[in-house]
């Protein structure tokens, strides 16, 4: 009897050491263990994250000698990163992408400070290195993709943010023109940079970096934990070249006032009326803008899939423009989606 109680305190033990703050220690020390190996000295891990099912850890490293700079790889289960595994293989591309990123971020953010923007956090920043799409327009190969938060002036409540787009239009092309000096890139290629706005009073200043707080690391937090506050939303993609999609301004999860069931009634009758097919019911995703000269009405685009459409996303949207509390909604036509799930440049909204 004394046998069994004492294997089952020290089976107890065991588990406590196994899934409590031990656990998390041992595999912070493999991943250290690992970074060292497959990347000597090049960087000092800050933390580790469990990715639930799959049973591995993402590793968040800071990288030496690059204030800017983070990395992130993960492990196996239970935090194995075995010499030759595909987890190992990944750190020393992990190092090199976040030195190049970090020279991005300078980049961006000189350029954008030069110009004016209220810079409150970025949430991501990548350099697309593959082929872009099918559709028509520029190809996002060797460009650099950037969400950015930033804050509103004074006058977005009052202009309908006609200010602000400007804004943006102008710093992404001056973005697009100062990478051009940047290693490994085609300086034609373009710069995609989705903004989310804050209202003033909801902005939230990042803290300082510091050498266990890399600026990348310090401004996708800020991003992170305003994102419930963003009142607005948009997209402008430019080259050195000039603007090729124009900012319009969306709506975020603070700007929504309850014109969803509207838009999307208004929609689906629309539908019906026209006999325009559809392979599921019109909803209102991410995709308003004022009208011009407004605050109180939006076009807002309601999206839906074409019948025997295989590709993921919805590829069609009604036009519907509706009163911010609902009111008076107005189908106007159905559009193309120029990408699944990417909002319709109309020139004529600005």
């Amino acid at each position: 009897m004394v046998v069994v109680v004492a294997a089952l305190l020290v089976g107890a033990v065991g588990l406590a050491w196994w899934y409590g703050p031990a656990r998390h220690d041992r595999v912070r020390e493999l991943a250290r263990q690992a970074a060292e190996r497959e990347a000597p000295g090049a960087l000092r891990v800050l933390s580790v994250r469990g990715l639930g099912a799959a049973g591995g850890y993402e590793v968040t490293a800071a990288v030496v000698g690059d204030p800017d700079a983070v990395a992130s790889f993960a492990t196996g289960p239970g935090g194995a990163c075995p010499p030759g595994s595909r987890c190992a293989l990944s750190v020393g591309p992990a190092v090199a992408r976040a030195r190049a990123e970090a020279a991005e971020l300078r980049s961006l953010t000189t350029a954008l400070d030069g110009c004016g923007v209220d810079v409150a956090g970025i949430r991501e920043l990548r350099r697309i290195d593959r082929p872009g799409g099918t559709g028509p327009g520029i190809d996002d190969a060797a460009g650099l993709v950037a969400e950015l938060t930033v804050v509103a002036g004074p006058s977005t409540a009052t202009d309908g943010g006609a200010a602000l787009l400007a804004l943006l239009d102008r710093c992404a092309v001056e973005a697009a023109r100062a990478r051009t000096g940047l290693a490994g890139i085609d300086p034609d290629g373009p710069v995609t940079l989705s903004v989310r706005v804050l209202d003033p009073a909801d902005a939230v200043r990042p803290g300082p970096p510091g050498p266990d707080r890399p600026r990348a690391l310090v401004l996708r937090e800020a991003a992170e934990a305003a994102s419930a506050r963003v009142r607005h939303r948009t997209t402008v993609r430019a080259t050195r070249h000039g603007v090729h999609e124009g900012a319009t301004l969306g709506f975020g999860p603070a700007g929504e006032t309850g014109y969803r069931a509207a838009a999307e009634r208004a929609a689906a009758a629309h539908l019906r009326a026209t006999g325009v097919p559809a392979a599921d019911t019109p909803a209102l995703h991410a995709f308003r803008q004022y009208l011009p000269g407004s605050t109180d009405r939006v076009r807002a685009y309601v999206s839906f899939r074409s019948p025997g459409r295989t590709s993921p996303g919805d590829d069609r949207v009604v036009a519907v423009d509706v009163g911010t509390d609902g009111s008076d909604p107005v189908a106007l036509r159905v559009l193309d989606a120029p990408q699944p799930w990417r909002l319709p440049f109309e020139p004529g909204l600005r």
